[in-house]
C-alpha cells in the first residue's frame, strides 16, 4: 500500500445537501483536518455527514460567526464512501479537506 498527501477537496458548502468528495474504490482516505470557515458577514449553521452504503450518517452540526473557522480532525473514510455538507446560506462557508490516501 502506498501513502500520499492530498488536497481532498475544496470548495463552498451548497445550501442543500451535496456531496462533497467520494472516496476512489480500494483506497482509504485519512482526513487530518478538515478547515470549515465563514467568509460571509453573518452567522451561518452547516451540517456535515458522512455516507456508507446507502446510510447517511450526520457526523457535525454547527454554526459559524462571520470570519469564524472551524477545524474537524481525524475521519475516516474507506473505498465508497462520501463526505456530505450543507450550510443555511450558499457560498458561505469555504472548506478544505486535507489528509493522506491510502492507495
Amino acid at each position: 500500500m502506498a501513502f500520499a498527501a492530498t488536497t481532498f477537496a475544496q470548495g463552498q458548502l451548497p445550501s442543500t445537501a451535496g456531496t462533497l468528495w467520494t472516496v476512489p474504490a480500494a483506497t482509504a482516505d485519512y482526513v487530518k483536518s478538515l478547515i470549515l470557515s465563514n467568509v460571509s458577514g453573518s452567522t451561518v449553521t452547516f451540517t456535515l455527514w458522512k455516507r456508507t452504503s446507502s446510510n447517511d450518517r450526520q457526523i457535525l452540526v454547527g454554526s459559524l460567526d462571520a470570519g469564524e473557522t472551524i477545524v474537524v480532525s481525524d475521519l475516516l473514510l474507506t473505498a465508497g464512501d462520501s463526505l456530505k455538507g450543507s450550510a443555511s446560506a450558499a457560498t458561505s462557508i469555504d472548506y478544505v479537506a486535507q489528509g493522506v490516501r491510502e492507495a
